[in-house]
């Protein structure tokens, strides 16, 4: 297994952040990335998107990272949004909302690497934190403090994914995209209609393997060229995957298109031959 050297910043991750009512009732997904943008430089731009078809838009915030400090920029002031190089017994400041205290530090097996936790928590609450080295908080990138403090909602983080491979699931839920509509089913009924798939290398040289990681029903899968030319159709079912053989293509950028009942997933991928 091996220790994670990775940096948090970076345009080849996305993170799948779940929003939760009061009373814990998934509400709200929002799909988060950082890209480069000569603006904010040497910041990167956050973009988020708010659908399962990752419309992306700014959210006027910037971030960036520097010997184990990420800092975060939204518009106003620049402050450190996590420090891992913090230890048991360090604090954290986040400013005009409280110190934080390092209560432990391990290493742990999380997302396929050894990686540093560190869970923190506030003298006037009894909830915590936990952050882990290149991914951020369990309770979302840009929710460093967790639920401590927090009334009327709360957060989590649901999925995390590195150069479009599948790195972290939330244990207590099986989908990255959850809403309030669809997460409103009795005991006992079908799960909601949700999509994820994930495409293995990418980019590829020759074949690639195309993975349903819904589990309702199968998926619908086509491979599309930039221009709308469709290449390929096939059915994954859940849980399953097939292996997509590029032969007689050109390299260029495909689209994976994933359709299970009205809701559609779409995903790049690079064929470089």
């Amino acid at each position: 297994m091996l220790y994670a050297n990775d940096t948090l910043v970076s345009e080849n991750k996305v993170w799948s952040n779940l929003r939760l009512t009061y009373n814990r009732i998934p509400n709200n997904t929002a799909f988060i990335k950082f890209v480069t943008d000569n603006d904010v430089a040497p910041f990167f731009k956050i973009m988020v998107s708010d659908d399962s078809l990752s419309t992306w838009h700014w959210n006027s915030k910037s971030i960036r990272e520097d010997s184990g400090k990420i800092y975060l920029d939204d518009g106003y002031s620049i402050y450190t949004l996590y420090d891992f190089n913090l230890e048991p017994g360090d604090t954290f400041i986040r400013p005009q909302i409280d110190t934080l205290l390092v209560t432990s530090v391990a290493y742990r097996e999380i997302a396929e690497q050894i990686r540093k936790t560190i869970t923190l928590k506030a003298a006037y609450s009894p909830d915590s934190v936990v952050w882990v080295e290149g991914m951020g908080s369990l309770s979302g990138i840009l929710e460093n403090g967790g639920d401590i403090g927090k009334v009327g909602g709360y957060d989590l983080l649901l999925c995390y994914e590195e150069n479009g491979v599948s790195k972290y699931q939330n244990p207590d839920y099986n989908s990255c995209y959850l809403t309030y509509q669809n997460s409103l089913v009795p005991n006992n009924s079908t799960p909601p209609k949700t999509i994820h798939v994930s495409a293995v290398p990418n980019p590829f040289s020759s074949s690639i393997s195309i993975a349903n990681h819904s589990y309702h029903e199968a998926a619908k899968i086509s491979i599309i060229t930039i221009n709308g030319h469709i290449v390929c159709q096939d059915k994954v079912a859940a849980g399953q995957s097939i292996t997509w053989m590029s032969k007689g293509l050109g390299s260029g950028v495909y689209v994976i298109r994933a359709k299970v009942g009205g809701i559609i997933y779409t995903k790049k991928i690079i064929l470089q031959q």
